[in-house]
């Protein structure tokens, strides 16, 4: 899974939304197959069980949809409008995570999972947002900056969803 809050120290999707928001190069130790899953859907799939009587002890859960660390990195660098240098410090394609949910799928008939695309573009927009906040303040140490970190119409993070 992955959102807002993680530590972009060791989830490689914050990683990359922080190293563009912040202008760098998007560093990634290697290329590897995932299959994420953006923490509200997990929040609705948990909720559903919570709240009904599956069938399974156990499900994969997971979107079903797997993508390269690359790839992501590449998504967001153009999201950005910016060239950044993509620097992986170890060559090939490492191992895969993913994982079957068809058992989950039969019991979730109409779930729709938030694509992929969509999550790593929302979670890109509350890091660049943060960066501008904390850049400002830095460079004006302006009280309305703080103000508006405290908020949840510029603030991201402290909103409900987005």
């Amino acid at each position: 899974t992955f959102g807002r809050y993680e530590d972009p120290k060791v989830r490689i999707i914050s990683s990359i939304c922080q190293d563009v928001a912040q202008n760098q190069p998007i560093k990634i130790n290697q290329n590897k197959r995932y299959d994420f899953l953006c923490v509200e859907d997990l929040t609705k799939i948990v909720e559903w069980a919570l709240n009904n009587k599956p069938r399974h002890k156990s499900y994969n859960i997971c979107s079903g949809e797997t993508m390269e660390f690359i790839e992501i990195a590449e998504r967001v660098r153009a999201l950005s409008g910016r060239n950044l240098e993509i620097i992986t410090d170890r060559k090939g394609l490492g191992a895969e995570y993913s994982g079957d949910n068809s058992l989950l799928m039969q019991e979730l008939k109409s779930f729709k999972f938030t694509p992929l695309k969509t999550s790593i573009k929302n979670l890109y927009e509350i890091n660049t947002r943060l960066t501008n906040l904390f850049e400002r303040k830095i460079s004006n140490n302006d009280e309305q900056v703080s103000t508006e970190m405290k908020t949840e119409e510029t603030n991201p993070l402290l909103k409900g969803n987005k």
